[in-house]
């Protein structure tokens, strides 16, 4: 008899431990949430889609000198330094996530601005005069708050 209450007690308590680690639901189905990228991984395609973006930029059709490149979320003001001897035009290439549309404007009394879609293979730019009286130019960059936007600023003559 002390032997089956021993294994009563000890399959209850094995149950009801089961019981308690499976947990309760409520008949839908849990969600799984997805693994992060490893910032590994994030350099990795920060650093594809920058070489793209400079390749383009410094190619033959624009001549540019890069200035800065940006990576982040959402929307974002770019401070850069001035435009170097000889170069009076500032330009920008973007590349995003998501579906929606990017729009960038050089700060200034006269905005400049260029948009598209957001995508990571599409590699347009916009170069427009900059202001003289600008000192320290900066970009304004519009996308949706969770879009990630990578952003090459460069300079042409």
């Amino acid at each position: 008899m002390e032997n089956n209450r021993n294994v009563m007690s000890l399959l209850t308590g094995v149950l009801l431990a089961t019981f308690v680690l499976s947990g309760c639901t409520d008949g839908n189905k849990a969600s799984v949430q997805m693994p992060e990228p490893s910032k590994a991984e994030s350099r990795q395609d920060n650093a594809e889609i920058f070489e793209q973006q400079k390749a383009r930029v410094e190619g033959p059709a624009t001549s540019g000198l890069v200035l800065k490149q940006f990576s982040g979320t959402g929307p974002s003001i770019i401070h850069t330094d001035s435009l170097p001897e000889g170069y009076t035009q500032m330009g920008w290439t973007v590349a995003c996530t998501g579906a929606g549309e990017w729009e960038a404007s050089i700060v200034q009394t006269e905005p400049a601005w260029s948009e598209s879609g957001c995508s990571l293979e599409s590699l347009s730019s916009a170069t427009y005069p900059l202001d003289e009286n600008v000192k320290e130019p900066a970009l304004e960059v519009r996308v949706e708050k969770d879009a990630q936007v990578w952003v090459t600023i460069f300079a042409t003559k």
